[in-house]
C-alpha cells in the first residue's frame, strides 16, 4: 500500500501543479473551503495507507483478470460514501484505465 499511496499522492501533486486538477473540487476530503495541494495529497496518501481502497464502502471485483472498483449509495446531494471523492480524484489523475461513471 505504501507504494500505491506515494504514487497516487505524487500523481495528484503533479496534475494539480500542471493545472489538470482543481484542488478546490475536493474540498470535502480535507473539509476546507480552499484546500491546498499538500493537504489533499496528504489526505489521499493517508486514506490509501489506512486501507481506503479496501474499506467497507468500496467493493473490488475481478472479472476475467480486470479489477473493478465500486462505491455508492443513497445521498441527499452530498457524496454517497466516504470513499466517493477519493475514487473520483484517483479517476481524475488517471489511476484507472477506464473512466468511472457517476
Amino acid at each position: 500500500m505504501e507504494v500505491i499511496s506515494r504514487c497516487a499522492s505524487a500523481a495528484f501533486q503533479s496534475a494539480a501543479t500542471a493545472g489538470q486538477v482543481d484542488p478546490e473540487a475536493y474540498w470535502d476530503i480535507v473539509d476546507a473551503d480552499t484546500p491546498t495541494v499538500a493537504e489533499i495529497a496528504a489526505a489521499l496518501d493517508g486514506w490509501i495507507r489506512d486501507g481506503g481502497l479496501f474499506g467497507r464502502d468500496v467493493t473490488v471485483i475481478t472479472v476475467e483478470g480486470r479489477m473493478f472498483v465500486a462505491s455508492g449509495g443513497l445521498s441527499w446531494g452530498d457524496a454517497p460514501t466516504d470513499a466517493f471523492s477519493y475514487l473520483c480524484l484517483l479517476d481524475e489523475i488517471g489511476a484507472f484505465t477506464e473512466p468511472i461513471s457517476s
